[in-house]
Order: structure tokens, then C-alpha cells, then sequence
């Protein structure tokens, strides 16, 4: 499957139960997850989520654009799992297959995610 996330996204931030509500960075992680996640829905409205069932091994393959060295790919990557958790797969723990690659800085930001069942 190929989804293309569109737009910047707010790289990992780690947060606290209070940092949730108070802390300008943990709210703009969250909006963030949160246009993610309607782009993901929106892609695969029509098929049944979590798309791949518990248990099975995935491949999470994403190319990255329009990013400079300014962020961490590891937690661009992270914060697509998060996303993804619930819709396209059941439980991040099952991806067993990672892979980030940044490209094409001067292109407009987007990712192109590939996620497969191994």
C-alpha cells in the first residue's frame, strides 16, 4: 500500500501526561498526528482498519521530501508509526522493516509511505 502524506510534519516530541496540555510542542505533535492521521484515513476509507491484522510482520518504507537537516529522520519516522497505529496497522510494535530516506530537498514537504506485510 502507498499513501502520500502531504504538508510539514511535527517530528517525535516527547511529552509528559501534564506536557499534553501545557507545552507548546507536545499540543503541535499532536495536531500534527492528528492531520496525519485524516490523511491516512482518507486514503484507505474503504478498507477495514487496521488494514494489517495483529501479528503480522510489516515493512514501514517512507521517502521523505521537502525536509532539510534541520530534524531527525528517526523521529519523522516515528511519528508516522504513531500515526499509523490504529489505521494501518494494529499495533507499531509489529513493524519489523524500517526505512527512511530523505530526498529532494527543494521539493514541496510530502512522504511517501510504503507499508507491506512481510
Amino acid at each position: 500500500m502507498q499513501l502520500v502524506i502531504t504538508g510539514k510534519i511535527k517530528p517525535y516530541t516527547r511529552m509528559t501526561q501534564r506536557g499534553k496540555f501545557v507545552e507548546p510542542q507536545a499540543q503541535a505533535y499532536l495536531a500534527s498526528q492528528e492531520r496525519i492521521r485524516l490523511q491516512m484515513i482518507n486514503q484507505v476509507w474503504d478498507y477495514e482498519r487496521p488494514i494489517i491484522k495483529r501479528g503480522v510482520p510489516i515493512r514501514f518504507h517512507a521517502v521523505i521530501m521537502g525536509y532539510g537537516h534541520n530534524c531527525d529522520v528517526s523521529n519523522l519516522m516515528k511519528a508516522l508509526e504513531d500515526a499509523a497505529q490504529g489505521i494501518l496497522f494494529h499495533n507499531d510494535c509489529w513493524v519489523d522493516d524500517l526505512h527512511g530516506v530523505r530526498s529532494d530537498f527543494k521539493a514541496e514537504p510530502k512522504i511517501i509511505l510504503l507499508v507491506e506485510k512481510i
